[in-house]
């Protein structure tokens, strides 16, 4: 390995950081990818914490997320609050 930041392909297949990436490391079972798209004030906002929630719930080893405009002070905020917590609680 050289100095070089790592070309686009490259990174995908990680070869940046001297090992496969992980979708190749956790095998076919694991590489499906989910896609729920969103729409401004188009779904429940409860209705998306649970959504969200299940997935957390189901995360063993890691986790990586980006979430925007997230009130933990509601109900829906508050059961993805509970639902980090609980990842974090189990070593995730």
């Amino acid at each position: 390995m050289t100095g070089d930041p790592a070309s686009p392909e490259e990174r995908a297949q990680g070869v940046a950081s001297g090992r496969p990436n992980r979708v190749t490391e956790a095998g076919p079972a694991s590489a499906a990818i989910e896609l729920t798209t969103l729409t401004d004030g188009g779904q429940r906002a409860a209705d998306i914490a649970r959504l969200l929630a299940g997935f957390l719930a189901k995360a063993e080893k890691s986790l990586d997320l980006a979430l925007y405009d997230v009130r933990f002070e509601t109900g829906a905020g508050g059961l993805v609050l509970a639902s980090l917590l609980s990842a974090a609680q189990r070593g995730v």
